[in-house]
């Protein structure tokens, strides 16, 4: 549902807010995935200029506007989810990079998949290191916490 959401955002250029509102309304779900996907999208909408800096980094190559919409939706969440966790818990990046990976197959193609998962490899291999741009902000988000 997040990617739909983060995907129905980029495509129609719609207010991230007004989208999740809609979305919430129309579906049943628990008080828990609401906070959960309000979570998400309200991060991923906060920190877009960052995660499209460090893909805009990580895509050698590629500008953004180069980027399928579906492409850039999975990887601005699957990046926000390495760098910020999810609910307060610190992100496995290889479930990350899988799921991300699986979604841009089954929305993209098998080449979409093996540029995701070039991408987030990378940068959860240079998270750590504070030398990059993705580290220092890993770095301060777990000052944050």
């Amino acid at each position: 549902m997040i990617f739909s959401l983060l995907f129905q955002i980029e495509v129609g250029e719609h207010d991230s807010e007004q989208t999740l509102q809609k979305s919430i309304e129309e579906e049943e779900i628990s008080t828990d995935d609401r906070n959960f996907y309000s979570g998400m999208i309200r991060g991923v909408s906060r920190e877009r200029n960052a995660l499209d800096g460090i893909i805009e980094e990580y895509a050698r190559g590629w500008r953004l506007n180069r980027i399928a919409k579906a492409d850039l939706s999975i990887l601005r969440m699957a990046i926000f989810e390495l760098l910020f966790g999810l609910s307060g818990l610190e992100a496995d990046p290889p479930v990350v990079i899988n799921e991300a990976v699986m979604l841009a197959k089954k929305f993209s193609g098998p080449k979409a998949g093996k540029f995701i998962n070039g991408i987030l490899g990378s940068v959860a291999r240079d998270m750590n290191d504070t030398s990059k741009n993705v580290g220092r902000i890993a770095g301060d988000n777990v000052l944050k916490k």
